[in-house]
């Protein structure tokens, strides 16, 4: 389920944000996809069993752990074995950069430090909160459904552009679609999700974990299961609606664009939605994809006390969060989320150490004796708490530690404390180290002349005023001098008092009789002569080194130096006075000038002899011999290589020449060893000599053992086949054991050649393949082998099924199709009755063929035959067909015209052949009407209503009186009038100043059109969902009582009837009438007098 190997990878896809607009009735407003946030808090009832194992690769970053045990270094708890419930929390952060993919489940592990193995168990569910993102390109099982919507989202986009049909009229609304949409296209972006876990104890007790990934996978599942469910039933929702003269026809148009979309949408949901159920590949994928962000997962624990603790424990848990199956728990251990719980120890008392005596001084460290425990270690420290010294009292508790120079002073307050093996300290003993002694300095020797018979002068340095004395080694003073103001002293030791190289010491005193450190030094040697070497013989190489012998004193030593006095070799004279050097290899040139000298027990050196090394001799490089071939009886041939031009010489034992060759300019040699001179297993040396007749050393080499010939075995047949096994038979030498083997060298069979020289072997069913090469090789009893006789086993008979012929078709004037079947892949040839090819085809995988027979190749009812051919040659048995009879042609017919209607039928009117019948036929090749062609060629078919539908596709067959046909000639029956409702005309007010307004009803959404009796349209309008319209005459389009015309069209452009009516006539206008006056009163009446149209 999880992925194999571990490795990085970036997390960064870019995201597609598809942005459509809501469309009303007038497509005014738009809608702005905001980020919705997707509920993943769900909690599983009764937690998830985990079954993890063990771990080795971390997931998050930054991960700590911690509990609420409350206790501190200082405030621990007590080792009593009481339990307590503590709850451990582990958290941690997105990997930075990008996500590690590992092996393995998903999970949080704590693991507990050894000393509380088995004191810790689990107390309930563990709860897991984390923030979870999605590596889209890993789902693979959501390509589709993403492909589906992203092509959802491209035709919204297209269709809310305007770019599919007319807007105008048309609702759709998109908000649910498009809120969906958003989701799947952000499912990347999963959210937090929360849900519980019932953490296990591993076996040993080492470790808790809580698995991750089954709660988070049935969170994955749910939500991508609601995203799915949801997008589903938005897109089964979405459809257009039209209102007016184009919005029904506008929104068919976009519900015809969106039902194959729709469809693809929701047919990759439904594939969809069982994979990501809990068990599917989806689901599995969902939980791979997953990548942890920041997560916290608690994990409750009951946990008892230790007992008996020695000291402080400070128990270290470590919790992580991991993918993985393996858990190494000591690896697990290293890690940073370090949570601690701190237990209180038993106080130890450790009895204080007794220093019992401090030496030394400041300048030579001090040694610090006494007694503790036997078995603590005692520490010396200094006033600050520095250990400067350390020492393990011994099994009688005595103790002795060193406190370096340098790390203590003189009477410095130190202190020591003993630690037993618990790490437990005891109280401190103090101490302080001796004050340092008044230092005298020490006497300088600087020199020492006389010798034994004449006395000894001593000079040298010291303290202006100090005595200097001279001791011997038993400490008497046997000479004595005062340091003068500038501190020389010159101190005589007389004759008899010391004698050559002897060691003496020289001590200065002070005025306080405070003594220096003696300072040494030795009388010297009296002068002895040594007498100086002989070299009798160098010899020797640069590469091999040089060996000196010669002459010296006894006992003496003699050393070869160079030109730069550096001793190369040394050797000791023996008892008769004689030495030998050996001058290592790389120490000395060729003719190099050396000297030798002696040197006595003393020390005492002879004059230097000088000698010379030997030149180096010339090197000859030794031959090869890279092969020995021949025998005794033909005599041997040696080759291999030397330095060219080189002689090279083959020798017996006793060194006798026989043979010799010349190497070549290439450096290769062939030396012949005639008959007689050399036998088998002959040791012989191979020497080179140059042109200056220098030789190399030799090169061994031995000739080869005469060679036993076994004669081959013959094979004289196999037979078998892989079934059954296979029988091998032949001839060989009687006795000899005749083997067969493959070419892997392994023995399938064996027998042995009876009296009369032959033999039978059987190879049993399964060692040995048709056609595989073999050989037989003859053995005698000796073990001597022949050479190897190859042989094939035969291949098994094989039987090709012979080819089916299903149909022939075609004619002579245009070749002819065979059709049939064969074994896949087979070779089909078809032969004429003279056995010649004159078509082939390969069977394709189904083992169906079609083949060609190429025009003028074959004739009318010719007598062909079929066969298969596999691939390894083998042909099958043939099967026999006969080409069809060339067909008469008959003209197809010809349709002229079509006429009527679903309702009343058709008459389909055209020419054919005088006589013969003509056949309308349906797509399902019935006959649905027929004719016979008149004298004049003319046909009439009626199909009767109900036979065929308005623009059915139908073909017209001729047929002559001996009932071969013609080719089908197709055409299509008419498509059926649309009739629509004439508009009625209720009212037309107005007048030929104003223009005029029509008002009426029409169908719903037609399109209502005015026209004069020229046929101009004057007005248009479209009637309202409920069938009214309202049109407008512009004013001089129409003149009072006009004669006019009303049509109805609907979207598919289909046209009604017009209704007629007139224009009303202009009103008639009767000028005012004036008022020139008014006259008269209340009382009396008025009279009023004017002007008005006679």
């Amino acid at each position: 389920m999880k992925n194999d190997k571990q490795k990085k990878k970036g997390n960064n896809k870019s995201k597609k944000q598809n942005k459509y607009r809501a469309l009303s009735l007038v497509l005014t407003s738009s809608l702005v996809i905001a980020p919705l946030t997707v509920p993943l808090t769900f909690y599983l009832p009764g937690g998830i069993t985990a079954s993890a194992a063990i771990l080795d690769a971390e997931i998050l970053s930054n991960i700590t752990s911690s509990n609420n045990s409350g206790t501190t270094s200082g405030s621990p708890w007590a080792s009593d074995g009481s339990t307590k419930n503590v709850d451990f929390t582990i958290s941690g952060s997105a990997l930075v950069g990008g996500s590690v993919i590992n092996t393995g489940t998903k999970q949080g592990v704590l693991t507990i430090p050894t000393e509380l193995n088995g004191k810790v168990t689990p107390n309930g569910s563990a709860t897991i909160n984390t923030n979870v993102t999605i590596t889209v390109g890993q789902v693979s099982f959501l390509t589709n459904t993403l492909t589906a919507a992203n092509n959802l989202a491209t035709l919204l986009t297209q269709i809310t552009s305007g770019t599919v049909a007319s807007l105008t009229g048309v609702t759709l609304d998109l908000t649910a679609v498009q809120q969906q949409l958003n989701l799947l296209n952000n499912i990347e972006n999963f959210g937090s999700a929360s849900f519980s876990s019932t953490p296990t104890l591993s076996a040993d007790g080492s470790y808790i974990s809580a698995n991750i990934d089954d709660g988070l996978g049935l969170v994955l599942s749910q939500n991508v299961t609601t995203i799915l469910q949801d997008l589903k039933s938005a897109v089964d929702a979405l459809h257009a609606t039209g209102i007016g003269l184009t919005g029904p026809a506008s929104a068919l148009i976009i519900n015809t664009a969106l039902a194959p979309v729709k469809l693809a949408v929701d047919t990759a949901i439904d594939v969809a939605l069982p994979l990501v159920q809990a068990g599917g590949t989806g689901f599995n994928q969902l939980l791979d994809a997953s990548v942890l962000g920041s997560t916290t997962i608690d994990i409750p624990t009951t946990v008892v006390s230790p007992t008996n603790l020695s000291q402080n424990l400070d128990a270290k848990f470590v919790g992580t969060v991991v993918q993985t199956d393996t858990i190494d728990v000591n690896l697990l251990n290293t890690a940073n989320g370090v949570s601690d719980i701190y237990y209180a120890g038993t106080a130890v008392v450790v009895p204080a150490p007794i220093v019992t005596n401090t030496t030394g001084t400041s300048t030579t460290g001090y040694t610090v004796t006494g007694t503790a425990t036997a078995g603590d270690t005692v520490n010396i420290l200094n006033a600050g708490g520095t250990v400067i010294g350390t020492a393990t009292a011994d099994g009688s508790g005595n103790f002795s530690a060193t406190i370096p120079q340098g790390q203590a002073t003189a009477s410095e307050a130190l202190t020591a404390v003993a630690v037993d093996g618990s790490g437990n300290q005891s109280t401190p003993t103090p101490f302080t180290t001796p004050a340092d002694p008044t230092a005298v300095a020490a006497p300088v020797v600087t020199n020492t002349t006389g010798t034994s018979g004449t006395g000894y002068t001593v000079t040298g340095t010291a303290t202006a005023g100090n005595t200097v004395n001279i001791l011997n080694a038993g400490g008497t003073v046997i000479g004595t001098a005062t340091a003068d103001g500038s501190g020389n002293f010159s101190a005589t030791i007389p004759q008899g008092q010391a004698t050559a190289s002897e060691a003496l010491k020289a001590v200065a005193v002070d005025g306080s009789g405070n003594q220096s450190t003696p300072t040494p030094f030795t009388t010297p040697a009296d002068p002895v002569v040594i007498p100086a070497p002989t070299v009798t013989g160098v010899t020797g190489t640069s590469a091999t080194g040089y060996t000196v012998t010669g002459t010296a004193p006894a006992g003496d030593t003699v050393s070869i130096k160079n030109a730069g006095g550096t001793i190369i070799g040394t050797a000791t004279a023996d008892a008769s006075g004689n030495f030998t050097v050996t001058i290592p290899t790389g120490l000395a040139t060729p003719e190099e000038a050396l000297t030798a000298t002696a040197s006595d027990g003393n020390g005492n050196q002879s004059p230097a002899t000088p000698f010379t090394t030997p030149a180096d001799p010339v090197v000859v490089p030794a031959p090869t011999v890279t092969s020995v071939t021949g025998n005794s009886a033909t005599g041997y041939t040696v080759t291999g290589t030397a330095t060219p031009g080189n002689t090279v010489s083959i020798k017996n034992p006793g060194g006798t020449v026989i043979g010799t060759a010349i190497a070549d300019p290439s450096g290769n040699y062939t030396a012949i060893v005639p008959v007689g001179l050399a036998t088998p297993n002959e040791q012989l040396t191979a020497v080179a000599t140059d042109g200056a007749g220098n030789s190399s050393t030799g090169t061994p080499f031995t000739t080869p053992a005469d060679p036993v010939v076994v004669p081959a075995p013959t094979v004289t047949g196999v037979t078998g086949t892989f079934a059954t096994g296979y029988t091998v038979t032949g001839t060989a030498t009687p006795g000899d054991t005749v083997t067969i083997k493959n070419t892997g060298g392994t023995v399938i069979g064996t027998a042995v050649a009876n009296a009369g020289g032959n033999y039978t072997v059987t190879i049993p069913a399964g060692l040995a393949t048709p056609v595989e090469q073999l050989k037989a090789i003859a053995s005698d009893p000796a073990g001597n082998q022949s050479t190897a006789t190859p042989f094939t086993t035969p291949a098994d008979p094989v039987v090709v099924p012979a080819p089916t012929v299903t149909s022939v078709t075609g004619n002579s004037g245009t070749g002819y199709t065979v059709t049939g079947t064969a074994p896949a892949g087979d070779v089909v040839t078809v032969k004429n009755a003279g056995g010649t090819v004159i078509g082939t085809a390969i069977a394709d995988p189904s083992g169906n063929y079609t083949l060609v027979i190429p025009t003028g190749a074959a004739s009318p009812n010719e007598q062909l035959t079929a066969t298969a051919t596999d691939g390894a040659g083998n042909t099958s048995a043939g099967t026999s067909f006969v080409t069809p009879a060339d067909p008469v042609v008959v003209p197809a017919p010809t349709v002229t015209g079509v006429t009527g209607t679903s309702a009343t039928g058709y008459t389909v009117t055209g020419t054919a052949t005088p006589g013969d019948t003509v056949s309308i036929k349906n797509t399902g090749g019935t006959v649905i009407g027929t004719a016979v062609a008149n004298a004049g060629g003319n046909y009439t078919v009626t199909i009767p209503a109900g036979l065929a539908t308005p623009v059915e596709q139908l073909k017209a067959i001729a047929s002559d009186p001996a009932g071969n046909q013609s080719t089908a000639t197709p055409f299509t029956t008419p498509a059926d009038p649309v009739v629509v409702t004439s508009p009625t005309v209720t009212s037309v007010t107005g007048n030929s100043g104003t223009g005029y307004t029509v008002t009426g009803t029409a169908p719903a959404g037609d399109i209502v059109t005015i026209k004069n009796s020229g046929g101009t349209v004057i007005g248009t309008a479209i009637a309202d969902p409920s069938g009214n319209y309202t049109l407008v005459i512009p004013t001089g389009a129409a003149t009072p009582n006009e004669q006019l015309t009303a049509t109805a069209t609907d979207g598919a452009g289909n046209t009604s009837a017009g209704t007629p009516f007139t224009t009303p006539a202009d009103p008639v206008v009767v000028p005012a009438p004036t008022v020139t006056g008014v006259t008269g009163t209340s009382a009396t009446g008025y009279t009023v007098t004017g002007t008005a149209t006679p």
